[in-house]
């Protein structure tokens, strides 16, 4: 049984409508993308040799506790989170037929990674990251490309959707 199906089954026993389904469903792996940016961040740490932890998630936030590390520690750690979501929101959106699931690797992309990838955002993970030592030009070049990237898939599904009518 794949992703999918378990959601169209789960549809099926709850019989609510289709709109509140879909919002249940989509914050539900939306706020999966957040369990997998700071899961992300702890893995990459630990295979540091970093000592590290999910300091807390709440609905649509969330932060890893870190002990001492190197700055070039720090930029592999601050850039796995955005990278967690992005692999996340890559497999959701081409792997997932269902257009609930493809929407949360959407979601996953425009919530979780842009925003965290952003070098002008103080606190993003990019900010830190540069912060540590990366060069700026470097994180404006990979935040670009991302930004380009989830924009073009975006643009590909509307043009697709103006198309068949």
């Amino acid at each position: 049984m794949t992703l999918s199906d378990f959601v169209r089954w789960l549809k099926e026993q709850l019989n609510v409508n289709e709109l509140v389904f879909s919002l249940i469903i989509g914050m539900v792996f939306v706020n999966l993308s957040l369990v997998i940016h700071e899961l992300s961040h702890v893995i990459v740490a630990n295979l540091l040799g970093v000592k590290a932890s999910i300091a807390y998630l709440q609905m649509f936030t969330g932060a890893t506790s870190l002990g001492e590390a190197t700055p070039s520690q720090m930029i592999l750690i601050a850039l796995a989170g955005p990278l967690g979501a992005l692999l996340y929101g890559l497999y959701m959106w081409y792997l997932e037929p269902d257009g609930i699931l493809r929407f949360a690797g959407l979601a996953s992309f425009f919530y979780s990674v842009i925003p965290n990838l952003a070098p002008f955002i103080q606190g993003s993970d990019m900010y830190v990251a540069i912060q540590n030592g990366l060069n700026p030009f470097v994180g404006w070049i990979i935040y670009l490309f991302v930004f380009a990237y989830c924009t073009k898939i975006v643009l590909d599904e509307i043009y697709d959707r103006l198309k068949r009518y």
